[in-house]
Parts: C-alpha cells; sequence; structure tokens
C-alpha cells in the first residue's frame, strides 16, 4: 500500500487497527476499548487484584479511591480471601473465578448512563454514527485556533 492510500484511509476514518499494526501509526488516531478490557487483562496476570480493584469502584476523579470504596472492599473481603485461595490451587481456579465476578460489571449501568448522556442506547449505535462522531472531533481540531 503507498502513502497516498494510507493517508486516504486515514481521512476517510478507515483506517483499521489492523492497518494500524501493519502499516504503522498505532498512536495515530483513536482506539476505543471496552472498560473491561483492562480488568480482564489484571484477570488473567493476577486474579485477586483484578478482584480487589472491582471492589474498590475507583472513581473518574481525583481521589479516585473513595472512603466507600474502601469500605466496599472491606465488606467484601471474603471474595479477595477466595480469589488468592483459588489462585494458589494453580493459578487457573482463580482466573476462572475473577472473570465470572467481572462478568457481571456495568452492564446496566453503562447501558443506562451512555444513554442519559447521548440520548441514543448502545444497542442502537452504529459504526457509520462512530464514523461521523470522530470525524466531527477531527474537524474541530482541525481548525481551532
Amino acid at each position: 500500500m503507498t502513502d497516498k492510500e494510507v493517508n486516504d484511509k486515514i481521512e476517510n476514518g478507515e483506517f483499521t487497527i489492523y492497518d494500524k499494526f501493519l502499516y504503522g501509526g498505532i498512536g495515530y488516531g483513536y482506539i476505543c476499548l471496552n472498560k473491561n478490557t483492562m480488568r480482564i487483562i489484571l484477570s488473567v496476570l493476577f486474579p485477586p487484584l483484578a478482584i480487589i480493584l472491582h471492589h474498590l469502584n475507583l472513581s473518574d476523579e481525583f481521589p479516585y479511591i473513595t472512603k466507600e470504596g474502601l469500605a466496599n472492599l472491606v465488606a467484601n473481603l471474603h471474595d479477595v480471601i477466595l480469589s488468592v485461595l483459588l489462585t494458589f490451587l494453580f493459578w487457573v481456579p482463580g482466573v476462572v473465578y475473577s472473570l465470572k465476578k467481572l462478568r457481571i460489571v456495568d452492564n446496566k449501568e453503562g447501558s443506562e448512563r451512555f444513554e442519559a448522556e447521548y440520548g441514543i442506547s448502545p444497542d442502537e449505535l452504529t459504526d457509520d454514527m462512530v464514523k461521523e462522531f470522530m470525524q466531527d472531533i477531527k474537524k474541530r481540531k482541525k481548525y481551532r485556533l
């Protein structure tokens, strides 16, 4: 693929993650990952840490760890201990337990918050809508003074 073809794909919003790996440009543009992606990675690497972060209910603003989060962690300390014990049993049971715990996270609450903020259900969202949104952001950055 020539440089012109790559630039055209970028300008049209068709530059996929595959293209970014193949032709470079991982840092260019936007990569949207699910909120649970990091939790899943932590669950595989060290399951008890994923359970701890799940119960801490980290805030979006500083201070990230709140009193309510710490109280929730203390109230659910049995989950952390169980995760540690299961992880000691050859790691796989701990991973299965933490992934099962995280499976329930944010489904209903996230959908309601998204709908309240953007006025559309996430189920009704299409790829074209996302492309339009990203092109609007790009235009605003391009002409910003």
